[in-house]
C-alpha cells in the first residue's frame, strides 16, 4: 500500500467482524489480504457512508442480496425464511453500517486521527457507484460469513492538512 498503512486498514476489517458476530453469532472471516481496486459485484447491494477529518473517503458495505436478508432477519429476530419488505433490507444494511462506523471512528480516535462519517445510505444504481469510489486510492477486503462472500469497499486518503499520526 502506498499512502494507508495496513492498520488503518486493520481498524475498518475488526469493527466489521465485530459488527457481524454480534448480529449473526457467528464470526465473520475476514481476510488478512486487502486486493487493491478491486471491482464491485454489480448483482449485490452496496450501502455507504462517508468520512471526513483526518482521514478522508467512503466505506461501502458491498452484501449479496441473499446475505442482507439473512443478516435483516437477524436484527429484527425473526427466522431467517420469513418474508421481509425490501425497504427493511435496505434499513438493515444502512444499520450494519452505522455501527461499522461508529466502531471504526473510536479506534481511529484511539490511533490519533480525528474523522467523522455521515449518515449510511444505499447506492441505488451503478453510476453512483463510479462517482463515489473513484476520487481516492480504493481497496476491497472480502468477508464471509454464513456461507456468503461480502465485501467492505474503502476509497481512502489521509488528509495532509491534518495534524493526524503519519501513517
Amino acid at each position: 500500500m502506498t499512502i494507508i498503512d495496513k492498520n488503518i486498514f486493520r481498524i475498518f476489517a475488526t469493527a466489521t467482524e465485530k459488527v457481524i458476530d454480534v448480529i449473526t453469532g457467528q464470526q465473520a472471516q475476514g481476510s488478512k489480504h486487502f486486493q487493491s481496486d478491486g471491482e464491485i459485484p454489480s448483482e449485490h447491494l452496496t450501502g455507504f457512508c462517508e468520512f471526513q477529518g483526518d482521514l478522508e473517503g467512503i466505506a461501502a458495505l458491498i452484501i449479496p442480496e441473499i446475505l442482507a436478508r439473512k443478516f435483516a432477519n437477524k436484527i429484527l429476530l425473526q427466522n431467517d425464511n420469513t418474508p421481509i419488505d425490501e425497504n427493511l433490507i435496505d434499513e438493515a444494511v444502512c444499520e450494519i453500517i452505522n455501527q461499522f462506523s461508529g466502531l471504526v471512528r473510536t479506534d481511529l480516535s484511539r490511533a490519533g486521527f480525528k474523522t467523522d462519517f455521515s449518515i449510511p445510505e444505499i447506492i441505488v444504481n451503478e453510476t453512483d457507484q463510479i462517482i463515489h469510489f473513484n476520487e481516492f486510492e480504493s481497496y476491497k477486503i472480502p468477508f464471509e460469513c454464513l456461507d456468503e462472500r461480502f465485501y467492505i469497499y474503502l476509497s481512502i486518503s489521509v488528509n495532509v492538512s491534518s495534524k493526524a499520526p503519519v501513517v
